[in-house]
């Protein structure tokens, strides 16, 4: 009886041993899971290497409220850097600051307001504006904000992501009449969907 008692025992804490092993051995996986699953999401969303983001008006004048440029941990990299067009409109009565898409000022801006900082090409069609990250990153997301009337100009805009040699490393050409544009479509989980790596 002492020995079947022991025995039983003894095959209790084996039992137990082994669910703790297996309950730990699950634990490890699905966590390895995680970490891969979200390593390919970064992968899928991002863009590396990337110094400039410039957008191109196509055929429309070209007009920025706002041009926010995120790297992997939710920075904003564009924020107050140096800023370079074309060309700058300036029959209206109020300015237009080539460096006005990077001034935090994250809104769809009222271009007749002169509270606000904005872009306007003197081009009518042709311009470009872009601006140096300061060094290279790793972009996962993009967001332009349209001017407030004639919203309808972006339709014909490209955004380019540039390495520091200038060279091609996105470009997205999904640019539509809304007045904030996720460029990036991070809530549709693949970046590919607008942008074409190369």
């Amino acid at each position: 009886m002492a020995k079947m008692l022991v025995f039983s025992k003894r095959f209790s804490y084996v039992y137990s041993r082994k669910k703790s092993l297996e309950a730990f051995n699950s634990s490890i996986f699905f966590s390895f899971l995680f970490l891969t699953s979200y390593i390919l999401l970064v992968l899928l969303v991002s863009c590396y290497g990337v110094r400039y983001a410039r957008i191109d008006a196509g055929a429309n004048r070209l007009q920025i409220s706002q041009l926010a440029v995120y790297n992997t941990t939710g920075g904003n990299v564009a924020l107050g850097m140096t800023t370079s067009a074309s060309s700058a409109y300036a029959s209206d009565p109020c300015p237009y600051y080539v460096s006005g898409p990077v001034d935090g000022v994250l809104m769809a801006k009222n271009f007749y307001s002169c509270v606000y900082k904005a872009y306007v090409s003197n081009a009518a069609s042709g311009a470009y504006w872009l601006v140096d990250l300061g060094s290279s990153q790793t972009i996962s997301k993009v967001v332009y904000y349209n001017r407030v009337d004639y919203g309808s100009h972006a339709n014909s805009y490209t955004l380019t992501l540039l390495d520091a040699a200038s060279g091609l490393v996105c470009s997205c050409s999904t640019f539509t009449s809304d007045l904030i544009q996720d460029l990036a479509l991070i809530a549709g989980m693949v970046y590919a969907e607008c942008c074409e790596t190369t």
